[in-house]
Parts: C-alpha cells; structure tokens; sequence
C-alpha cells in the first residue's frame, strides 16, 4: 500500500489499543499482544487519515480516537 501510494507510513506500536482483557489472554498463553491485535480476526478498528493541523481538533471530539502514526509523501 505504501509503495504504490509513493508514502512512508509510521506505526507506534505501543498507540495500537489493546483492550486489558486481550493482554491479559495473551500473557496467560504467552501470545505478543501486538501480534494478536494486528494478526486477529475478531475484534476490528476503524483506520482513516488527515492532515496534522485536524488531529488536534478531532482529537477533541471523541477520547475513543486513538493517533498511532503518520505518513510521508516521498
């Protein structure tokens, strides 16, 4: 997807959310959380991007909306 789109995209691992109640199943079977979120069929988040200068406002709107990275156009 980034290639053919000519960006760079940089994912925090540590902004994924992960409920406590996945973290805790995964520990108990000794899973990688991150893993388990990103490889995982069950549970699903809604992806989306926009300009820097909307993040703070949108972020204003709803606690439920999560950064957990960002693109460059190269």
């Amino acid at each position: 997807l980034s290639s053919s789109s000519n960006i760079s995209i940089h994912i925090y691992e540590d902004k994924i959310p992960i409920s406590d109640e996945t973290k805790n199943v995964c520990n108990e079977f000794k899973i990688n959380p991150t893993v388990a979120a990103l490889n995982g069929g069950e549970d699903y988040e809604l992806v989306f991007s926009l300009p820097k200068k909307w993040a703070e406002n949108l972020s204003k709107l709803d606690k439920d909306i999560n950064e957990i990275g960002f693109f460059i156009v190269f």
